[in-house]
């Protein structure tokens, strides 16, 4: 199988700069032992550290995706211009894979926060759809005002299931509190400002930058092809079997 790592080497790393965590007096004493030490008062993060987190997150992320059928990416905290991105993955055809149908990408939530958004994720949905019902009889601008809370979640036909997984590249602990309350596995990023034990998965580098924002997109999409892959080199083995099979019975 190839493996989508090969090119993210401990040079790449340090290029992109994903070692460089927040200012000293943000420090988070939980994420001490990822350290490397501290320099112009700027947390530096140990870079090898962060080349093995990176791929055991990597192999999680595609035994996730083999596993679960739903997932949602919250980035409430985030100032960097992400919606291009989030866009960007919503539309990958990588989810039209007749093969690889089970998966959904459920939408993301980029900015406010909504309150209860988890605990009341039916009711959300379900007035997503009361709304986009009455788009025609209510003012474009009553309808853009409403919408605009609803930004990043898709709306959705059938009765809404609760996510399986959520990925958080920037967020506050309110939300995360949230999200542990729904017992709901979480995979995100953690900077030096946060305590890596709020996540199920923990991706230990600077979540404040464009080029982690990209590294993180590409981990996430590269562990999407290898998850088919997976799936694929499976099939092929059952149907194989069965044609072992078959030959076996004519052959006697």
């Amino acid at each position: 199988m190839y493996n989508q790592l090969d090119t993210i080497t401990i040079k790449y790393l340090l290029k992109v700069r994903v070692h460089l965590g927040r200012h000293q007096k943000q420090l988070e004493q939980k994420i001490n032992s990822y350290l490397y030490g501290i320099k112009h008062n700027i947390s530096i993060f140990n870079i090898e550290k962060i080349f093995w987190i990176l791929r055991h997150f990597f192999q999680n992320l595609i035994n996730f995706f083999n596993e679960q059928n739903s997932f949602f990416i919250v980035a409430t905290e985030s100032k960097l211009p992400i919606k291009q991105f989030l866009r960007a993955f919503e539309k990958n055809k990588i989810f039209q894979y007749s093969i690889y149908n089970t998966l959904h990408f459920d939408g993301f939530i980029q900015h406010k926060w909504l309150n209860g958004l988890f605990s009341n994720w039916k009711i959300i949905f379900n007035l997503l759809k009361k709304i986009n019902t009455l788009e025609k009889s209510l003012k474009r601008k009553t309808y853009k005002n409403l919408i605009k809370h609803f930004e990043g979640l898709k709306y959705k036909k059938k009765n809404p299931v609760l996510v399986d997984f959520v990925l958080v590249l920037n967020s506050n602990n309110k939300v995360l509190n949230e999200i542990l309350r729904e017992n709901i596995p979480t995979f995100g990023i953690t900077d030096s400002n946060q305590d890596p034990s709020w996540f199920f998965y923990s991706l230990i580098m600077n979540n404040n930058s464009i080029e982690s924002i990209k590294l993180f997109f590409y981990l996430l999409e590269s562990s999407l092809k290898e998850s088919i892959l997976k799936e694929q080199e499976l099939l092929c083995k059952l149907i194989w079997i069965k044609i072992k099979n078959i030959l076996n019975k004519t052959i006697l």
